[in-house]
């Protein structure tokens, strides 16, 4: 039988954790540890903007309030958006004819076949990440309310080897996902 506190408990979520002085922050991106005053996440980058006194509480989204807020960042700005993304496949197609004429240039008799392919393909992923990061960069400032330029398009340098980690894994698991659906089938 309940006691008199818990059949009179109002709080439509008890076993939430409630916030308190002593709890320690944490970044709102990834969930590291951070110092109370720090202003940036010093594992992965993201400005905390005083955000890391507040603890994480669940919180419930509407994907309608989702899809108007999107619409009104992005439709305030859909100039800069449709430029930026213009930018974007110019300069996409822009490396894969530089990466063309590069096969074409440097396969001789001198070099592998094999080894132009090679360097050529990682080339052409590598500049592919590296500009995709871009925009994805500049449509979370965007998003974020923050002053996005055209030069965010290529400020993702800094976060270009955590890319290559993070797709190297994505594929990894793509692929395992595909072999486990593929092997009940035998």
């Amino acid at each position: 039988m309940p006691s008199n506190t818990e059949a009179h408990n109002t709080d439509p979520h008890p076993s939430d954790p409630q916030p308190s002085g002593s709890e320690t922050p944490v970044c709102p991106m990834c969930g590291e540890t951070v110092q109370s005053t720090a202003t940036r996440c010093s594992s992965c980058g993201e400005e905390l903007g005083g955000l890391a006194a507040m603890p994480l509480l669940p919180t419930k989204i509407s994907m309608g309030d989702v899809v108007n807020q999107s619409w009104r960042i992005f439709g305030s700005q859909v100039g800069l958006c449709a430029g930026i993304t213009l930018l974007y496949v110019f300069l996409q197609f822009a490396g894969g004819v530089a990466m063309t004429l590069l096969r074409g240039e440097f396969s001789d008799e001198n070099m592998s076949h094999f080894l132009v392919e090679t360097l050529v393909g990682i080339g052409s992923i590598l500049w592919n990440l590296f500009l995709t990061l871009g925009l994805f960069h500049f449509m979370l400032k965007l998003a974020r309310g923050q002053n996005a330029t055209t030069s965010d398009l290529f400020s993702s340098g800094s976060i270009l080897i955590s890319g290559i980690v993070s797709g190297v894994l994505t594929s990894i698991l793509v692929a395992l996902g595909f072999i486990l659906l593929i092997a009940p089938g035998i």
